[in-house]
């Protein structure tokens, strides 16, 4: 019931700001709007609590919304599980933390209300998508979801490429709509109801249902699998459909920092977890999922290795790290993907908030190329980057370490069919060392590159600098909250720091024998090569480089020999 209140209660004012916009003034707006999600962050946490202490979840009707064919009943309809608002609170918390970085962004900005609403409706809509109980309704805010986008992508609707951007998304995300659409007609029609559980429930019926095409039979579970599946990677940017989510770049920080955390990449994932049964029913669809997720997580840390731009960076991390998630639900490790979709949103979050601090500071420039030596000018950012990169990287102990074990523990615990995974999530978690040292490199310890304007000394703002301290704060030790708190299989990872460190290549060098420690110092050797003669060549760096590599390798050097 708390989560029908927040939901209503969030829409009831963004309505309300959107009619009386230029009777508030931006400062009005923006206080109305941080006040009540306030309320609503800590409403939603008090229900994810209560769900979690009793164990239990709640429907509510609202009222009934329509009749279709075949005695179908449409209701609009809220599922208050613990997944639903445990995501909510996450969407809602993090929109705290954007809309304050908004603020100071978009204060000299004329339409920076009207920014302020459209976030505001993606809330909604999002919102939506986390709690519905139906697929009808779930639709509705699939589609406010995306529909809202498009005003976000094309805010600045003066630029040429947010004209073109927010159309290539358009049709992009149709093919994905299209998909969806055809799985809820088979549905109806195989099943004769739209509700998530009735659905999971007889799914089983469905096992002797066969399709005909051409001279195949093919079993219905399927079918409706593979569709399930490509409805949502296209909605989850996986690679092959992952364009769309770089074009989404037009939009403005505080826009792309919830698209690109725990709204819109997330909607893909929400409906094949809700609908998980018929992924479990289909085998086709499970190596269709855990195929593209290893593409995914493999490609997009590879290409954000060689991008220049900042948010393009970014993008293909949040590619890359969609990827790991499909994986996971591709073996049936749905708990372990819920964890590491919370934990990626708050890093993602953080990330894109210092990058747009960075962009603040040298007057909207997101080019590598046209920075460096930036650490002495903005080091509260450059420290917050690094917070952000070795969470992200996954440091032993922050926040990060604990998706890469999740993830590690759950491919290689799955079916001997989708084992492989394994060495291509090594591979990654190897590259992504690489693009968040690269990018750090050439931002804050690089050559001044850049113009004589962003070498000056500049006031930060509290409110952004508190912003960031409580977000890095939430990323630090969420990992460990996690661990202790609700998961208490992987407990013994913080039991004692000094005793039980580096748990997870422990786990590698002890218990899996073909990753042994001889294969650790083969794979660092070629690391250490490869990565010295890349950055040299990349940017066409001057040798001092070696420099500054020597000291890195020599760091490195020391941190496998404690490891091992």
């Amino acid at each position: 019931m708390i989560v029908l209140f927040s939901f209503l209660q969030l829409t009831i004012t963004f309505i309300y700001i959107w009619i009386n916009t230029w009777s508030l003034g931006y400062l009005g707006v923006y206080f109305l709007v941080m006040f009540n999600l306030l309320i609503s962050t800590f409403l939603i946490w008090w229900d994810v609590y209560l769900i979690w202490l009793n164990s239990t979840f709640f429907e509510y009707i609202l009222f009934f919304w329509a009749e279709l064919g075949n005695n179908v009943h449409i209701y609009v309809q809220f599922k208050s599980d613990f997944f639903g608002t445990l995501l909510s609170f996450v969407m809602v918390s993090g929109a705290l933390f954007v809309i304050t970085f908004v603020f100071i962004d978009m204060w000299d900005d004329k339409e920076g209300c009207s920014f302020l609403v459209n976030l505001g409706f993606f809330l909604i809509f999002m919102l939506i998508v986390a709690n519905s109980s139906n697929l009808i309704f779930f639709y509705l805010g699939w589609e406010g979801i995306a529909f809202t986008s498009l005003f976000l992508i094309n805010f600045w609707c003066d630029r040429v490429r947010g004209i073109k951007a927010s159309f290539k998304v358009f049709v992009i995300n149709k093919i994905g709509d299209f998909f969806f659409l055809l799985l809820i007609s088979l549905l109806i029609n195989l099943i004769g109801d739209v509700d998530f559980d009735t659905i999971n429930i007889s799914t089983v019926f469905l096992l002797n249902y066969k399709y005909r095409i051409g001279s195949f039979n093919i079993p219905c579970v399927e079918v409706l699998g593979i569709i399930l599946v490509l409805s949502g990677c296209v909605k989850s940017s996986q690679y092959g459909f992952h364009i769309w989510l770089l074009e989404a770049m037009e939009a403005p920080l505080g826009a792309s920092a919830l698209m690109h955390s725990s709204t819109l990449v997330v909607a893909g994932l929400v409906l094949i977890f809700r609908l998980n049964s018929i992924l479990e029913l289909s085998g086709w669809a499970q190596i269709l999922m855990y195929v593209l997720g290893i593409v995914s997580a493999t490609m997009g840390s590879l290409i954000a290795c060689f991008q220049f731009e900042l948010k393009v960076i970014m993008a293909y991390s949040t590619i890359s790290n969609m990827g790991y998630m499909f994986m996971l639900c591709a073996v049936g490790a749905y708990f372990e993907m819920f964890i590491i979709m919370i934990i990626h949103a708050y890093i993602k979050i953080f990330l894109f908030l210092v990058v747009g601090g960075i962009m603040l500071h040298c007057g909207g420039c997101q080019d590598l190329r046209w920075m460096g030596g930036l650490f002495l000018y903005i080091p509260t950012l450059a420290v917050s980057y690094l917070i952000g990169g070795i969470c992200l990287i996954g440091l032993p102990y922050w926040s990060g370490y604990y998706c890469k074990f999740y993830i590690w523990y759950a491919i290689t615990d799955s079916s001997i069919l989708l084992r492989g995974g394994e060495y291509f999530l090594l591979v990654s978690y190897i590259l992504t060392f690489f693009y968040v040292c690269r990018t750090g490199y050439l931002v804050f310890l690089g050559p001044k590159n850049g113009h004589r304007r962003i070498y000056i000394n500049k006031p930060t703002s509290l409110l952004y600098i508190y912003d960031l301290l409580l977000l890095g704060i939430i990323i630090l030790f969420m990992g460990t909250f996690w661990v202790n708190l609700v998961d208490s299989n992987y407990s013994y990872l913080t039991g004692s720091l000094y005793y039980k460190s580096f748990t997870f290549f422990q786990y590698i060098n002890y218990e899996l024998s073909y990753l042994s420690l001889y294969l650790w110092v083969i794979v660092y050797l070629i690391i250490t090569i490869f990565f010295t003669f890349w950055l040299v060549f990349s940017l066409n760096f001057t040798w001092n480089i070696f420099k500054y590599w020597f000291y890195i390798t020599l760091f490195l050097n020391i941190l496998f020999l404690i490891i091992f």
